[in-house]
């Protein structure tokens, strides 16, 4: 009672200072702070945990709101299809926010456990056949290798910076190219496979084991790939965090020694927010390098709020502005049909020409901007919007709320396993980020299909 008095009392001086406005803001802040205070009375603190990651994606958005209403001059960057006032649309995308990340939190919280049963895909005991995981692991790196220089040969024609130096779109670079990129992606999956054999080994990884990430990285940036290159970052975070930092492995020799038990556990715990903030650095340097902008260039225009929002999320909240806008006047409502875009997108272009586009910001761009390149995304509200207006917002958020703690009830049950942990790092921790829009299924998927031979392999040496 004192706490829902309290909580009234706040909302109540808010309103009276900052009116609607700034009352849904402030809710949308208070909201972001929920998952990571129900962890700690917990008694188990979990940075990892999907709905902390995915709280830490909707604070961005909501310090992303918060500039452009009070630090930025007004501004809507596709007025010319938004009829409202930036004041109103504002309001609007605030509500939506506020109420959709209720709405996550609230099915987050249901004990899904109590109406599915959660399966446990590897035994308590398991113990999985390293020699197995490192030779598939070979394996994978050189077909992936192959691929790679394949790509670059002949849709970047043997130049590795074409992407830094041509004013031509991505897309029109990697025309017809995604089977080969698709391909590429077994280096860093075979990599990532030799590195769990040493977990499965019940050994921690050194220093050394993690030198080729590097590389791995900077051979993907150079194809233009941003997401993928920070994914591999991410999949090794995710498995290093909860292998020794996490404990949910039994390991028993000694390796990277700045995760060492002398640490306390929270020392060790803020290596992972550390390495958040390089990746949001990168992520602004690379972009705008990606523009053909000079180093020093990039960093002048680095501030602070773009900084905490990795640059990424203005671009979003206009896109769905724009998308509440124009659908379902000039495309959608799809009724829950634009999930099935997903398996379609594995049909080459060339087979079908007229294939329909993978995800809203795609469909968006098409209508609304003809002439130019790329994707507009909307996020996962304007997502869940054209399949079935503000219910189909309802519906997803409840949805996705669910499988954030399916996913996480998963891992609590199976994350004794290395091969598990590398399965979660490289494909399902996706939808912790970032949901469950169509671009997150389909490289879940993706990803998936890839790992086939090696889950199976794997299923037939355990012991």
């Amino acid at each position: 009672m004192i706490t829902i008095i309290l909580f009234g009392s706040v909302i109540g001086v808010t309103f009276f200072f900052l009116g609607f406005q700034g009352t849904l803001l402030s809710i949308l802040f208070i909201l972001c702070f929920v998952p990571v205070i129900v962890s700690l009375q917990r008694g188990s603190f979990d940075l990892l945990e999907p709905i902390i990651v995915y709280t830490a994606f909707m604070l961005m958005f909501a310090i992303a709101i918060f500039d452009r209403v009070y630090l930025q001059d007004p501004f809507l960057r596709y007025s010319e299809v938004v009829s409202t006032d930036f004041s109103t649309a504002f309001l609007l995308i605030t509500t939506l926010y506020v109420i959709f990340f209720a709405l996550v939190l609230v099915g987050y919280y249901i004990d899904i456990s109590r109406f599915i049963a959660i399966p446990q895909i590897y035994p308590t005991n398991v113990q999985h056949n390293s020699n197995i995981l490192r030779k598939m692991g070979y394996l994978y790196m050189f077909l992936g290798s192959v691929f790679y220089l394949v790509l670059v040969s002949s849709a970047l024609g043997g130049n590795l910076f074409l992407l830094f130096t041509s004013t031509r779109p991505r897309s029109s670079i990697f025309a017809g190219s995604y089977h080969l990129q698709l391909g590429a992606q077994l280096l860093h999956l075979g990599y990532t496979v030799w590195f769990v054999s040493i977990l499965a080994d019940n050994k921690k990884p050194k220093i050394r084991h993690l030198v080729p990430v590097g590389p791995i990285v900077v051979a993907f940036f150079l194809l233009g790939g941003r997401g993928s290159a920070l994914g591999i970052i991410v999949n090794f975070i995710v498995l290093i965090y909860y292998s020794t930092i996490y404990g949910l492995l039994d390991i028993k020799t000694s390796g990277l020694t700045f995760v060492q038990d002398k640490f306390h556990q929270w020392v060790k715990t803020l290596t992972i927010p550390i390495a958040g903030a390089v990746i949001a650095v990168t992520v602004l340097l690379t972009g705008s390098l990606r523009r053909n902008r000079t180093i020093t260039e990039a960093i002048v225009n680095m501030d602070l709020v773009r900084l905490l929002t990795a640059g990424i999320h203005n671009d979003t909240l206009d896109s769905l502005i724009a998308t509440l806008e124009v659908v379902p006047e000039q495309f959608g409502f799809y009724w829950g049909t634009f999930v099935f875009r997903v398996p379609l997108n594995w049909i080459p272009r060339s087979i079908w020409s007229e294939k329909p586009v993978l995800t809203v910001g795609s469909k968006f761009r098409r209508v609304i901007l003809p002439n130019q390149s790329g994707g507009r995304p909307p996020g996962e509200i304007g997502r869940f919007y054209v399949d079935l207006g503000y219910p189909g917002i309802v519906i997803g958020a409840l949805v996705t709320g669910l499988v954030l703690r399916y996913l996480y009830e998963l891992l609590r049950k199976n994350g004794h396993s290395p091969m598990f942990l590398f399965i979660y790092s490289t494909s399902l921790f996706l939808i912790s980020m970032n949901g469950l829009t169509n671009n997150v299924l389909w490289n879940s998927m993706s990803s998936m299909i890839l790992l086939l031979p090696i889950i199976f392999l794997d299923g037939i040496y355990w012991k």
